[in-house]
């Protein structure tokens, strides 16, 4: 799955990246096309890693500048990653118990 969300501008995505990428979060940038970003959460992505990427997201957001959509954004992406490993993980436990 991926969790997409965009930023003020052109600008502000090439930083957010390069700062993505200095922190270790890698391959955020959004499709050729469509632009802005996305962030795949996969089976081998575990909830820590999640929590990293939002808390990096909330950290930007408050050193280079104070944007509501952007955090309403970023609660959108936090919020899917919460569910999406909920689910993933509640779907784990019903296969467990079915053996």
């Amino acid at each position: 799955m991926n969790v997409t969300f965009t930023l003020p501008n052109e600008e502000v995505t090439k930083k957010f990246l390069a700062e993505a990428k200095e922190k270790g979060f890698i391959g955020l940038a959004g499709h050729r096309s469509v632009g802005g970003c996305r962030a795949s959460i996969y089976n081998a992505v575990d909830m820590e890693a999640c929590e990293a990427l939002v808390q990096f997201m909330e950290t930007f957001r408050k050193i280079f500048f104070e944007n509501f959509y952007f955090y309403l954004d970023t609660l959108k992406c936090y919020n899917i990653v919460k569910l999406v490993y909920k689910l993933r993980r509640e779907k784990n436990e019903m296969r467990r118990d079915e053996k």
